[in-house]
């Protein structure tokens, strides 16, 4: 990397380097009406997620990457999200159309980078593809023994993925979920018109008519992986975290209540998802690196970043519980017509109602 392709802080806009998450939520929602501020709510601590240190544990470590699954019907926005995601991670790869060898053997001597896929259904149904992808997001490795080959090697990786909710099938409740943060989107008609009217708004025009541009916010990215691999003349490299106590407890109460509140429905345990809030609360700190106390070269989380690390960690167990609760149901149900019969005996939420009606429609499509 030579100095022509340093970004300094002051060749970056304003809002961005004062309030960066913020910034990125609003350019989001103005991108994709009825759908950005919610998906980037958790993509815009994506990126940078990869590079940071991990968190102490002892005498090992928690990965600090944040793995994002998006689960809305066709023409929902995930396309385009998707080609928005490639261009603001630093190195991208998009495993739409792969083999579990193949992706494997594309990643050798590779690192910090980003799986992109549109297609999370197809990844669902090879076993071999997602349990490799599992190896990468839980252990940080690629590990493959065969005859012909050996590969065994670490890599720093997390990944975008969407799909539809039909994509949903047995394979994720196997583990896959606790590795990544489930989002499920299904617009209602009033919402469907919303978005219709500003899709028309905007057809014939180049580009937002506002200060930030997909180009700054990937600027901004490429700052801070500079920063992070020490090109940056103006920040030193982060190594690591001040965890405060009174922080750590927040979240572990935070966790234990919404987890008492909604798990009578499943039993499963969410530890992943209580680390989950300490990624939250890492990323975010250093998604504003030009506005935290940094000691030691350790950045110091605000109660901004707690509050974020809060709400994203409520938010991920809330979704994921209700998908293991829906699905649970799901096995006692035949079909979706016995479904209408007996909504009311189990007491269901419309959310879950529908996340039943399409893991059996998903089943009767299989």
């Amino acid at each position: 990397m030579n100095n022509q392709e340093i970004i300094k802080i002051e060749d970056l806009p304003e809002s961005l380097v004062k309030d960066p998450y913020q910034t990125i939520l609003a350019w989001a929602e103005r991108r994709f009406k009825k759908i950005g501020n919610s998906v980037f709510s958790y993509l815009a601590l994506l990126p940078h997620s990869v590079f940071i240190p991990s968190i102490p544990y002892e005498d090992t470590y928690f990965s600090t990457g944040i793995s994002f699954l998006l689960l809305t019907p066709p023409s929902g926005g995930k396309t385009l999200i998707g080609r928005a995601m490639e261009k603001l991670v630093v190195n991208p790869v998009p495993f739409e159309d792969i083999s579990s060898a193949e992706m494997q053997t594309e990643l050798s001597g590779k690192e910090d980078v980003t799986l992109i896929t549109g297609d999370a259904g197809r990844i669902f149904k090879d076993p071999d593809l997602l349990k490799a992808l599992e190896g990468i997001l839980s252990d940080s490795r690629v590990s493959k023994r065969n005859k012909r080959e050996r590969l065994d090697y670490e890599i720093s990786g997390n990944c975008y993925m969407a799909g539809t909710p039909q994509d949903i099938s047995s394979y994720i409740y196997g583990g896959f979920l606790s590795r990544i943060i489930p989002m499920v989107i299904m617009h209602k008609i009033e919402e469907q018109d919303e978005i219709g009217t500003a899709i028309v708004k905007s057809i014939g025009k180049s580009s937002l008519s506002d200060d930030i541009t997909i180009k700054d916010i990937s600027n901004y990215y490429k700052f801070l992986y500079q920063v992070q691999k020490g090109f940056s003349r103006e920040i030193s490299p982060i190594k690591g975290y001040y965890f405060d106590e009174n922080f750590k407890n927040t979240i572990l109460t935070m966790w234990k209540e919404y987890r008492k509140k909604l798990n009578p429905y499943t039993f499963d345990n969410y530890y992943r998802e209580l680390i989950a809030g300490f990624k939250y609360l890492c990323s975010s700190s250093f998604l504003n690196i030009n506005n935290r106390k940094i000691v030691d070269n350790q950045i110091v989380p605000t109660t901004h970043d707690l509050e974020i690390a809060i709400h994203l960690m409520q938010n991920e167990l809330r979704t994921k519980i209700h998908i293991l609760k829906s699905e649970k149901i799901a096995r006692k149900i035949k079909d979706v017509e016995f479904l209408e019969k007996v909504s009311g005996q189990f007491k269901l939420s419309t959310f879950s109602q529908e996340m039943i009606r399409v893991i059996l429609e998903g089943k009767e499509r299989r």
